[in-house]
């Protein structure tokens, strides 16, 4: 943590020279600090998620938990998030009243997504008939993953169904700049 935060001070000077002085950059970044002894966020690295993949394939686990976790790990989504919005076309849309942080989300999604988005929706829709079902799929994801995570021994962080969207992110970041995946995961700082 203090090394970390050690960097971040120096990344915050740097981008705050960029800012002020050179004007090469449109905004400033703010930085949190992480507080000593609070764990990184933590997300499945490419080995890892083919290890998950490979796991599924190989000791006969439906195969529709490997399309939803490559579902996750592409499109960032929060856990409940393919269940509360509406596919218009090729965008997957959530209105701001739905969602954690109040802001719209517009995901364009390819053939194949579409496809597992509308089957984990039909897995819902057939197999769960209560009043909180899109909780329970969600719990059912959750265990799958955290059974599996458990089975592959990944120890030194705490994998989870939310891990995909940090492994979205963290991709993402290593692509484009960080304020477009701001956006992405619609965050506001």
């Amino acid at each position: 943590d203090v090394g970390i935060n050690c960097s971040l001070r120096h990344i915050r000077v740097f981008t705050n020279w960029l800012y002020n002085k050179e004007k090469a950059i449109p905004h400033p970044i703010k930085f949190k600090l992480i507080p000593e002894g609070v764990q990184l966020y933590h997300y499945f690295n490419e080995c890892e998620t083919h290890e998950v993949y490979h796991h599924i394939d190989e000791n006969g686990i439906d195969s529709f938990f490997k399309r939803c976790f490559f579902f996750y790990n592409q499109t960032g989504m929060r856990p409940t998030e393919p269940f509360i919005g509406e596919l218009v076309g090729d965008w997957y849309l959530i209105p701001p009243e739905s969602r954690k942080n109040k802001i719209p989300m517009q995901m364009y999604l390819n053939d194949e997504l579409k496809s597992i988005l509308n089957e984990m929706q039909s897995f819902r829709d057939s197999k769960l008939h209560c009043k909180d079902a899109n909780v329970r799929v969600v719990d059912i994801f959750e265990r799958t993953i955290m059974k599996i995570v458990r089975a592959l021994g990944f120890t030194g962080k705490k994998l989870t169904l939310y891990s995909f969207r940090h492994s979205y992110a963290i991709r993402r970041v290593t692509i484009t700049d960080i304020f477009t995946v701001q956006r992405e995961l619609g965050h506001k700082s």
